[in-house]
């Protein structure tokens, strides 16, 4: 479990959204994961990382949620 924390997050459109271009403010969010180690050697591990994190919009009060969950796949050199 951690802290995420993002900035200079920018979106810009292209093709027919070529107008879109949105700032967002910087943003502090929450990461957790879990992982299991394969193989008998345990040099490699699968894990679910979830992240908790709400973005809003620069100069409005429109907020984004930004929660992920994925997939990990490690291993220890």
């Amino acid at each position: 479990a951690g802290v995420t924390y993002v900035s200079g997050l920018d979106m810009d459109g292209s093709g027919i959204l070529s107008e879109l271009d949105i700032s967002f403010e910087d943003a502090t969010g929450f990461i957790a994961e879990v992982d299991w180690r394969l193989a008998s050697d345990q040099r490699f591990y699968l894990g679910l990382r979830a992240t908790f994190i709400d973005y809003e919009v620069e100069n409005t009060d429109v907020e984004v949620d930004g929660d992920s969950i994925g997939i990990v796949f490690g291993a220890d050199l």
